[in-house]
């Protein structure tokens, strides 16, 4: 499997750069590594209440570590033609935590009836630890049945990796996207001056018969996500989303809705805006893709990581790697990176637990994205758009920083928007009192370009993720021709200071004029915390 570090920088000057070129990574004479066998699975038909066995996963750093299961249920129609097996978790880290956001995907292994068995030895593969339920006082977790996993290895194999069909946007998107950014700016009291775009796309969608067509599936006000990333409520058995840790409680709050459709689930984490690099003692090349171990989708990489994590399931002999035991999107063809990843620790709550996980070294590709798994394949087929940031805070040399983000017309626009959230306060907040002003172009396929001109006093980075949302969103989701982001540069100038000013009154210089006349106005200004 060839790797590319994520903590290497990467130029490229365009987003159309596919990473198909992944065997430059390759050493020449290396030896092909023995692939490993197929594992032995138990059936779904042979698993059987009382059964005992256990699970694989990373609870820190790096290592593979088991843990007990015990079968308490086998429903077979959980949903059409498909079973679902329900373990109890009697290991002890695991009664603490419950279900944890980010082990979706670790194997689980039943020994057979008579078996002696030994913790983390011989059994059978029946599927992977996916679903759970929010405020438990026990580790109930449901389980995904393996043969359905390999279903979709096997059609991982006979993707299209230059198929465009895995870039088309399903009708409706934008118009849900919308209406979630609609409902967040309500939420958040976003100013009214940075919701305009949303307001003239509104209008747009709802005066065009073909947009007004693919309705929104959540109406706007209303909005799908219940507490601590579940929808609807607790009480419900969801599949355990996978986290990703952002910046303030304020970014997550912004872009946990947003990303919800995407099977992510934001955690805010605001002394490390993002769970990022391992301990220097780690290895990256030391760490490969194994059952058990940390598979990472790292959405922006290079001077910080924003990913997403779950859990490998298992690797075929072929090389395919299954995981999660749930979807992300269920889009079918997906083009993501895939990467090893390092757990840093487990954080137990008492709603919902989860994984701080983040990337190492980028592997290949997630391929497929359905119900029962994702599938990935060591083939570099995903895109990625180089971001560039420039930030200049008062007292403080301009920084820049470089990133690149993936293509995915769901993940991108928020991802971009990110970016600078994450860069601005890197080394220092704004000012108590702060204007800032943000200037820069996006470009997208044939040329396209969004020329960024914002000045936002007293609203932080909210009023810029409002700018550019809308327009990104329309960009890159509309139905007819969504564009693909090709690159993106910009530039951040914070004062110190509100430059804003209240029209007290405005006066003509005459009252009657003809078509050509110049006519002076004479207005009178309050500065912000000034006099007239």
């Amino acid at each position: 499997m060839h790797t590319h570090s994520i903590w290497r920088k990467v130029t490229t000057s365009v987003a159309s750069l596919v990473f198909a070129l992944g065997t430059a990574y390759a050493q020449a004479d290396e030896p092909a590594a023995e692939a490993p066998p197929l594992a032995p699975i138990m059936s779904f038909d042979d698993v059987k209440v009382g059964m005992k066995g256990y699970g694989k996963t990373v609870f820190h750093g790096s290592e593979v570590e088991p843990f007990n299961i015990e079968v308490v249920s086998v429903i077979s129609d959980s949903s059409a033609k498909r079973g679902t097996i329900w373990v109890v978790c009697p290991d002890a880290r695991m009664m603490q935590s419950g279900p944890v956001q980010g082990m979706s995907g670790s194997p689980m292994y039943l020994w057979d009836e008579g078996e002696e068995g030994t913790l983390g030895e011989g059994g059978r593969l029946i599927g992977a630890f996916a679903f759970g339920y929010a405020g438990v006082n026990v580790c109930l977790v449901g389980v995904q049945p393996i043969e359905y996993m390999r279903e979709v290895g096997d059609r991982a194999n006979a993707e299209d990796l230059e198929d465009a069909q895995a870039h088309r946007v399903p009708p409706g998107t934008m118009q849900q996207s919308l209406a979630t950014l609609q409902t967040t700016a309500e939420q958040l009291g976003v100013p009214v001056q940075h919701t305009s775009y949303l307001r003239g796309l509104y209008n747009l969608f709802e005066q065009s018969a073909q947009l007004r067509s693919f309705s929104a599936v959540y109406p706007v006000g209303q909005t799908p996500r219940g507490p601590d990333g579940f929808f609807a409520s607790d009480a419900d058995v969801m599949p355990l989303h996978l986290p990703m840790s952002v910046g303030s409680p304020e970014t997550a709050a912004l872009f946990g809705p947003l990303l919800e459709p995407a099977g992510i689930t934001v955690r805010s984490n605001p002394i490390a805006a993002v769970a990022g690099k391992p301990p220097s003692n780690v290895d990256p090349q030391t760490i490969k893709l194994e059952p058990g171990s940390v598979l990472s989708i790292p959405l922006a990489y290079g001077d910080m990581d924003l990913n997403a994590a779950g859990t490998v399931t298992e690797v075929l002999p072929d090389g395919t790697v299954l995981g999660f035991g749930h979807a992300m999107n269920s889009v079918g063809s997906s083009r993501l990176p895939m990467a090893t990843g390092f757990t840093h620790f487990v954080v137990s709550r008492d709603s919902i637990s989860f994984k701080l996980s983040g990337s190492l070294d980028i592997v290949g590709s997630i391929v497929r994205d359905e119900a029962a798994a994702v599938a990935g394949l060591d083939d570099m087929a995903f895109i990625a758009s180089p971001v560039a940031i420039s930030v200049a805070l008062p007292g403080q040399p301009e920084r820049d920083y470089s990133y690149q983000v993936v293509d995915d017309f769901l993940l991108t626009p928020n991802i971009v928007a990110m970016v600078p959230a994450g860069s601005l306060p890197a080394v220092q907040g704004p000012p108590v009192l702060p204007t800032m002003h943000t200037t820069g172009t996006m470009t997208f396929t044939g040329g396209r370009t969004f020329e960024v001109d914002s000045l936002i006093a007293g609203q932080g980075m909210n009023g810029l993720i409002f700018d550019m949302l809308p327009p990104m969103i329309a960009m890159m989701q509309n139905p007819f021709s969504p564009l693909k982001l090709e690159s993106a540069e910009l530039s951040i100038n914070v004062e110190d200071g509100i430059r804003m000013a209240n029209m007290v009154s405005a006066t003509l210089d005459q009252r009657i004029a003809r078509p050509g006349d110049t006519v002076h106005v004479t207005l009178t200004l309050q500065p912000f915390d000034g006099q007239a």
